[in-house]
């Protein structure tokens, strides 16, 4: 169990009457982690074993190589950085505050990395669909080029017909 220690910190001095003028308590803790290990370290496993769950559904052929490289990438980040958030939460004392930066500062830098990996899959995504807006339209194009020419040679053949038949009249 962790334990109290109330410190008095006076403001502007004492007061007539006695009485401290501007004091304040403050409460300081002299504790361990910021979280409890028996629950920061369960759920950053937990997280880690649904991003590894989600690291093996990416292995399908289905999902573009690219695209599997990067996410793989990014969810092996993620596990590691589910770990050092547990470690960072739960086991880094929060007196030790050089430990506790230096975790920290960890933290934020991996998280960093993954973010950016992440805009480097939106960008991808992007240009995949902008490549397959522009296939679209070309077929599109084509299909309607297809059926111009087609109607032309019905309407041609319509009106030849129309005056082989006045002709024959």
């Amino acid at each position: 169990m962790s334990e109290l220690s109330l410190q008095l910190v006076a403001g502007s001095g004492m007061l007539p009457g006695g009485t401290l003028g501007g004091a304040w308590l403050t409460l300081a803790q002299d504790a361990g982690p910021a979280v409890p290990a028996a629950l920061g370290l369960p759920l950053a496993g937990l997280g880690m074993l649904l991003l590894a769950g989600y690291v093996l559904s990416l292995q399908r052929p289905e999902v573009p190589p690219t695209r599997r490289r990067l996410r793989t990438a990014s969810g092996v980040l993620m596990m590691i950085l589910m770990g050092l958030l547990g470690f960072a939460s739960s086991v880094v004392p929060t007196h030790d505050r050089r430990l506790m930066v230096l975790s920290w500062l960890v933290v934020v830098i991996v998280l960093g990395v993954v973010v950016l990996l992440a805009c480097v899959d939106i960008v991808l995504t992007l240009g995949d669909a902008l490549r397959a807006r522009g296939a679209q339209r070309r077929e599109i194009a084509q299909e309607l080029r297809r059926g111009r020419t087609a109607a032309r040679r019905a309407d041609g053949r319509a009106a030849g017909e129309a005056s082989g038949q006045g002709a024959d009249a």
